[in-house]
């Protein structure tokens, strides 16, 4: 976090503000390890995406995926 008598940069990675004196290092961490996701477009450790994707947004595919078969009048 910030505070009102530094000087920050919003890192691109994971929306944070981050102490401009800091910013290399927290910039670089986020790019090794950190990647937006598509659907929701939050940050998630690389090697947690898959496990997002799925458990994050399942609720919403199933919800989807119901409406169409409403829509469709197959049920």
């Amino acid at each position: 976090p910030c505070f009102s008598f530094q000087v920050c940069k919003q890192c691109k990675q994971d929306k944070r503000d981050v102490s401009a004196a800091n910013f290399s290092l927290h910039e670089a961490h986020c790019l090794r390890f950190l990647t937006l996701c598509p659907e929701c477009d939050e940050p998630v450790a690389q090697k947690d995406i898959k496990d997002h994707q799925t458990e994050a947004h399942k609720q919403v595919r199933n919800k989807t995926s119901i409406l169409a078969v409403f829509s469709e009048g197959l049920l």
